[in-house]
């Protein structure tokens, strides 16, 4: 966000009116896998009754990566004006079952901030 920020302060100083921003998306992604050691939930084939699932031990494992660049234009000419490198951003969640009751979660995303209207 401050390169955002930068680029915005400086075509703005520079003359130009309100640039044109074009954002692309280069790459973008959300990887799940799961390790289980345990017993999957089922179904029974003839009676139809579920068996749930029962884990000595569960991670589930959550990735996530995107790659934006950020390029603005000149109002009138449609000209480039300034294009940003590319910025990559990855994120982890990861689940973690243990004895069919422990459970907790390691993350590297940032706590979201209350919003004012539901502070009050």
């Amino acid at each position: 966000m401050p390169v955002l920020v930068l680029l915005l302060t400086v075509l703005l100083l520079s003359g130009c009116a309100t640039p044109r921003q074009a954002t692309v998306t280069q790459r973008s992604g959300v990887d799940r896998g799961e390790t289980l050691i345990g017993i999957p939930a089922l179904q029974a084939p003839v009676v139809s009754i579920p068996i749930p699932e029962i884990a000595l031990f569960k991670w589930t494992r959550h990735r996530g990566l995107a790659e934006l660049q950020l390029y603005a234009y000149d109002p009138h000419t449609d000209q480039l004006v300034e294009g940003v490198p590319a910025a990559l951003g990855r994120a982890k969640y990861d689940e973690f079952k243990v004895l069919l009751v422990i459970g907790f979660a390691v993350s590297d995303l940032d706590e979201r901030a209350e919003p004012a209207a539901e502070r009050r």
